[in-house]
């Protein structure tokens, strides 16, 4: 799956679930994982900790959250930080939400990152290419390999 696939496909993801902001929850699983090629376990790409009660593995001493799959990595996502996510357009609300948890020497390069995601993707605006993933695998079959 290339880049755009990714996208697009947490993007319907979130937007499916209600997401005001789907492009926020794309570029953030594209950022964290770089387009799902890197993360913690099998389906957590918004590299999101867990606590000891909570389904996990460790690496480097981290707790990492499992998920079961990518709509359960999303749907949790949203969960935990859709309401942190306050403005009128994807960049304010992006700004909002990396204040609400990144300590303020990290805000700059992590929202200069995400602005540069949404526009390689046309996403600004929540504009999104029209891709279409393969139809031939699961999509979350087809990310694993």
């Amino acid at each position: 799956m290339n880049e755009d696939q990714f996208f697009k496909f947490i993007y319907d993801l979130a937007k499916k679930h209600g997401s005001k902001f789907p492009e926020l929850v794309a570029g953030q699983a594209s950022l964290e994982s770089a387009y799902g090629k890197r993360k913690p376990n099998q389906f957590n790409v918004f590299g999101q900790t867990a606590t000891s009660s909570q389904p996990h593995n460790v690496v480097n001493n981290r707790k990492w959250r499992n998920y079961g799959s990518f709509d359960e990595a999303v749907k949790d996502h949203l969960r935990l930080w859709e309401g942190k996510r306050k403005g009128k357009d994807s960049i304010s609300a992006l700004k909002s939400y990396v204040n609400s948890y990144a300590p303020p020497s990290e805000n700059q390069n992590y929202v200069g990152k995400m602005t540069a995601i949404l526009k390689k993707h046309n996403a600004i605006q929540g504009n999104v290419p029209n891709q279409s993933p393969s139809k031939s695998k699961p999509m979350d079959e087809e990310l694993l390999q």
